[in-house]
């Protein structure tokens, strides 16, 4: 005996026709799921870098929500912190850590108050996250030869950007004043801890990125570092191997 191909349920007299649309919505809307997504938290304020891998429980308003997979005892409210979401565009949000406790269902939990987000970009450098609390200003060639040979830069005011910063061993990315344009050249007084030694270093602007907001007195640039001393290049090349063993 063969078997109807296409079954369809005879109607109920009885039922209403609010009850029969009730009985096909349910059979064909398909159920609720719920997913979350993986992230990886990356701390370098510290002398050794830090990495939490986890998952987000919220995000909205500026504020995400990390659930850690292990321990968080090594960070601390206020550290600056990127996180690097597990999608398609590796999404990277830097922040701060505004609280770190415990959840109601007793997971732990870490609250980050974010400050950028930038979408991965192929063009930059290829780029890691800590803090080089450095300072800088423009120049034209003969001053900046005679600052690289000891000499002081008189003229000309030096600004110091936010630490935290993208680096690699061949060029910076950080917040600078909006005066700075394409092919300036920066003199750069250069360290990658506040008690290390410093250098001076030269640096060419070759690119500028388009502000936070139209009022904003700062936008982002990219760096190719020019003039840079041995130690400079061997202690950045330090501090990218250790935060890449945190991240292996």
């Amino acid at each position: 005996m063969g078997l109807a191909k296409n079954f369809e349920r005879e109607p109920d007299e009885s039922r209403s026709p609010i009850e029969h649309n009730i009985d096909y919505t349910l059979s064909t809307v398909s159920p609720t799921t719920s997913t979350t997504q993986s992230v990886r938290l990356l701390c370098t304020s510290g002398d050794v870098p830090v990495m939490v891998n986890g998952e987000v429980s919220s995000e909205a308003d500026g504020i995400i929500v990390v659930q850690p997979a292990g321990s968080a005892e090594q960070l601390s409210p206020g550290d600056r912190v990127v996180l690097t979401f597990a999608d398609a565009d590796q999404r990277r949000v830097t922040g701060t850590i505004q609280t770190i406790g415990t959840g109601d269902d007793g997971a732990g939990r870490i609250e980050v108050t974010c400050t950028d987000q930038r979408d991965r970009d192929q063009r930059d450098f290829p780029r890691l996250f800590a803090g080089l609390p450095i300072r800088y200003r423009l120049a034209d060639s003969a001053t900046a030869t005679a600052w690289l040979a000891g000499e002081e830069a008189e003229d000309g005011d030096w600004f110091r950007p936010d630490p935290f910063m993208n680096f690699s061993v061949g060029g910076l990315r950080f917040d600078a004043d909006r005066s700075v344009a394409t092919n300036d050249l920066l003199l750069i007084d250069f360290a990658v801890s506040e008690a290390g030694a410093r250098w001076r270093l030269t640096g060419r602007v070759i690119r500028v990125f388009e502000p936070a907001s139209p009022d904003a007195e700062t936008h982002s640039i990219a760096v190719a570092l020019v003039a840079v001393p041995d130690e400079a290049h061997e202690a950045l090349s330090d501090l990218t191997l250790k935060i890449q063993d945190t991240l292996l």
